[in-house]
């Protein structure tokens, strides 16, 4: 009903800031709007300047940014939508560095984000200051399911950081993510805490 309504009424480019800032429970209208490519707009900011690209860059949303990029990339006029100012002078890209997000500050980089760009504290965009390449919500993640220590999820960190470098280093962030979900399975984990154990690491 919520989609029909905005869509008798045209008012999707308006209402999707409103839809996403509601959380989890509006991911899936957001995903249909992406996939019926029913909106038309994405440069609309609320009062702080965020737009949706500001703002799943800030939560470390890789689905809608994923979007979000697609839509840029069917729509090159639109490629400006990367280095647009919130009120603070931050784009996407230093939000998503501020929060450690550094699987989307790479995918914005990949993109053509402007890293350059200074915010109103004078503050670049700096993707060395960030854990890379696997970001801490992805090791907080693996902490909770295996019931680490947060003392063996510096070493497991330090240990998937060194793997993903040595062993692709030329795959793009979203592919080395997509990698490291293949192989982040009991039997690896279990590996790798039997070294910590043994204090082999």
């Amino acid at each position: 009903m919520l989609i029909i309504n905005m869509l008798s009424n045209n008012k999707i480019d308006n209402q999707i800031l409103s839809l996403y800032k509601e959380g989890d429970s509006k991911k899936d209208i957001i995903k249909f709007i992406f996939d019926n490519q029913l909106v038309t707009k994405l440069d609309i900011a609320g009062d702080d300047g965020n737009t949706l690209l500001h703002l799943a860059s800030e939560r470390g949303d890789v689905d809608t940014v994923n979007y979000i990029l697609s839509y840029i990339e069917i729509n090159p006029n639109m490629k400006g939508l990367l280095n647009l100012l919130n009120r603070d002078r931050n784009t996407p890209a230093h939000l998503a560095v501020k929060n450690n997000h550094q699987i989307i500050a790479s995918l914005l980089e990949d993109a053509g984000a402007d890293f350059s760009i200074k915010n109103s504290k004078g503050e670049y965009i700096k993707l060395q200051d960030m854990d890379n390449p696997i970001s801490k919500d992805l090791v907080d993640k693996i902490c909770v399911k295996y019931n680490i220590s947060p003392e063996d999820a510096k070493l497991i960190k330090s240990v998937l950081n060194k793997y993903v470098k040595d062993k692709f280093p030329n795959l793009s962030a979203q592919k080395k993510l997509d990698k490291i979900m293949e192989l982040i399975d009991k039997p690896y984990i279990n590996k790798i805490k039997l070294l910590i154990d043994s204090n082999k690491l």
